[in-house]
């Protein structure tokens, strides 16, 4: 997980400065994942090119984004929820982020949160999201490869 939130921000690093958003990790280096690296490196590039496109929109100034992995041991439920943190600012953000994640419609089917949620059912994956207009928190709840 980590060397694909590494990969996954360095891929961005020329957006990322071109909006002067600085973006922080912290994720274990011993969590390992069951979903293939190129599925959640997409997952979590179009979780960012959304902010991306959303500090376009709102003019947002001194962004930061947040990326933080939560192992879960419980019993069976050998999982990991993803935390993409942003605090990003807009009248409009929650609304769109809400239609978004909540439609079934096609007109939807080509925005990179859209992707992200068809990668994560995908992959037997849950997705929301923590929504106001002053920040928003995406959790992806993923199982973890599991050591036997």
């Amino acid at each position: 997980l980590l060397s694909i939130v590494s990969e996954s921000i360095f891929s961005l690093k020329d957006e990322f400065k071109t909006y002067d958003m600085k973006v922080k990790f912290d994720i274990k280096p011993e969590i390992n994942m069951s979903i293939p690296f190129n599925e959640l490196k997409n997952i979590i590039v179009n979780i960012l090119k959304h902010s991306i496109e959303q500090v376009k929109l709102n003019k947002s100034e001194n962004i930061s984004i947040f990326i933080s992995a939560i192992s879960e041991d419980l019993d069976e439920n050998n999982d990991v929820v993803i935390k993409i943190e942003d605090n990003i600012k807009g009248e409009n953000k929650k609304i769109i982020i809400d239609d978004i994640l909540s439609s079934n419609e096609d007109k939807y089917f080509d925005t990179n949160l859209y992707l992200s949620k068809l990668f994560i059912e995908k992959n037997k994956g849950l997705f929301w999201c923590n929504n106001t207009i002053f920040n928003t928190a995406y959790f992806i709840k993923l199982h973890k490869e599991v050591k036997k």
